[in-house]
C-alpha cells in the first residue's frame, strides 16, 4: 500500500451516478455493501467522504456516520423533471464549489454524472478520479440505443479520458476496449474489480445439505436473458428461483406456467440477504448477454456455489470452463444436456468449487480493493503535492 505525503484528514467528493441517491442504494439493497466499502477505506487511511447525491435533505437521515457527510444536490432545488434535473446538474459546480474548497480528490461513480465532477475539477483545481462499472458506449451499442445516444456515451467517454487524472474499469475487456477506441494517456487507465465477502470457507457436508435448485439473480430484463434460460429448462424438472424486478416479469411467469417450470421470482431483497440466500443454494447461473465485472457471479463463487456462465466476454474472465464453474453458448439443448448432467447426477465438485473460492480470494477480497483504493488517492495526492 502506497504511503500518503499528508498529516490531514482526506477529503472525498464522492459524486453519485445520475439521479441516483442514499434513497436509491437503500431501495436496491446495496447501501449497507457501499457503506462498508467506506468504513474499510477509513480504517487504512485518515479520509471523509462527502457523498453528492442526486436526493433531497431527508438523505441525511438515512446515513449515521461521522465518516460520511450527505451532500444533497435537491437541497438548493425542487426535484422535478429529468431534462430540469440535468440543468441543474450543471448548474450545482459553479454555486457550491466556495464551500467546497477543503476538497483533496474528485471521485465519481459512473460515467453518467461525470460532467459534475469534471466541473468540479476545473473549478476546485483537485484530482478527478472515474470509476466504472462498465463502458457505457459499449452498453449502448449492445442496448441499440438510439444512435445519437451511442454518439454522446461515446463523446462523453473521449472528454472524460481526456481531463481525469484516474480512470478505473472492472474488467480486461473493458480495459482492451477503450485501449482500441479511444486517444488518451494510458497511464490514468488502471483495472480495479469489483469485489465480494471472501471469508465462506468450503465445507462438502454445507454443500450437500443446499437446496438442489438453480439460483439466478438481475434484473428482468432482455439482457440477462432468462427466457433463454426458461426454455433451456423446459422438461428437465430443475427448480429456478430468480432474485429480480423488472418489466418482463409477467412474460417469464406465463411462460413458466405455459410449460409447467417450477420459477419463483422474489424481488425487493438487500444485498445481505442475498448473500445469505447465496449460501443455502447448491447452483447459481448467470445467462446474460453482456456483462461489466459480474457481481452476482463474483458473490456466488465467493458463498460456495457451483456456477454455471453465459460464454461471454466478462464472464470468461472470471469463468474458467470445468476449472471453477462452467461455461455455456446461447443453445438451449446444449444448456439443459450441462444441466441436467451437473445437477441431476450426484457428483462430487469440491474440487471446482475450492478452485472458485480461491479464485475470488485472490482477485476479489475486500482487502486488496480498499489496499488499490487507498493507493489511488495516495497516488493522485502525492502528485499534486
Amino acid at each position: 500500500m502506497s504511503e500518503l505525503k499528508t498529516h490531514k484528514t482526506i477529503n472525498i467528493l464522492y459524486i453519485f451516478s445520475f439521479r441516483s441517491t442514499i434513497a436509491s442504494w437503500e431501495k436496491s439493497g446495496f447501501l449497507d455493501r457501499e457503506i462498508k466499502f467506506f468504513e474499510e477505506v477509513s480504517k487504512n487511511i485518515d479520509v471523509k467522504f462527502h457523498l453528492l447525491t442526486y436526493g433531497n435533505k431527508k438523505e441525511k437521515e438515512i446515513l449515521n456516520n461521522s465518516n460520511l457527510e450527505v451532500l444533497p444536490i435537491f437541497d438548493d432545488f425542487k426535484n422535478s423533471s429529468k431534462i430540469i434535473n440535468l440543468m441543474k446538474s450543471f448548474i450545482y459546480p459553479l454555486l457550491n464549489y466556495k464551500k467546497l474548497s477543503y476538497i483533496d480528490v474528485i471521485k465519481v461513480n459512473q460515467l453518467s454524472g461525470s460532467w459534475v465532477g469534471l466541473f468540479f475539477k476545473f473549478l476546485l483545481k483537485k484530482p478527478l478520479f472515474i470509476r466504472t462499472g462498465y463502458d457505457a458506449y459499449l452498453f449502448s451499442k449492445y442496448e441499440k440505443k438510439p444512435k445519437y445516444k451511442q454518439i454522446l456515451f461515446k463523446r462523453l467517454t473521449a472528454i472524460i479520458l481526456k481531463f481525469a487524472d484516474l480512470y478505473s474499469v472492472t474488467s480486461r475487456s473493458d480495459e482492451k476496449f477503450i485501449l482500441d477506441n479511444y486517444k488518451f494517456n494510458n497511464s490514468k487507465l488502471v483495472l480495479r474489480p469489483n469485489w465480494v465477502d471472501t471469508s465462506y470457507e468450503f465445507s462438502q457436508s454445507n454443500f450437500d445439505n443446499r437446496k438442489c435448485k438453480l439460483l439466478s439473480i438481475g434484473r428482468l430484463e432482455t439482457q440477462k436473458n432468462f427466457m433463454f434460460l426458461l426454455k433451456s429448462l423446459k422438461d428437465t424438472g430443475i427448480e429456478i428461483d430468480i432474485v429480480g424486478s423488472g418489466s418482463l416479469k409477467k412474460n417469464l411467469i406465463e411462460f413458466a406456467e405455459a410449460n409447467n417450470i417450477k420459477l419463483k421470482i422474489l424481488d425487493k431483497v438487500s444485498n445481505s440477504e442475498i448473500l445469505n440466500m447465496l449460501k443455502n443454494y447448491k447452483y447459481f447461473i448467470l445467462p446474460s448477454l453482456y456483462e461489466g465485472n459480474p457481481k452476482s457471479l463474483l458473490e456466488a463463487m465467493s458463498s460456495g456455489c457451483l456456477v454455471f456462465a453465459s460464454n461471454i466476454n466478462n464472464n470468461t474472465e472470471v469463468i474458467k470452463d470445468s476449472y471453477n464453474g462452467f461455461l455455456f453458448g446461447f443453445d438451449e439443448n446444449f444448456l439443459k444436456e450441462l444441466l441436467t448432467s451437473k445437477i441431476l447426477n450426484d457428483t462430487n465438485y469440491s474440487k471446482i468449487l475450492k478452485n472458485s473460492l480461491n479464485d475470488t480470494r485472490q482477485n476479489n477480497s475486500l482487502d486488496s480493493l480498499v489496499n488499490l483504493e487507498v493507493d489511488d488517492y495516495s497516488l493522485l495526492i502525492n502528485k499534486k503535492n
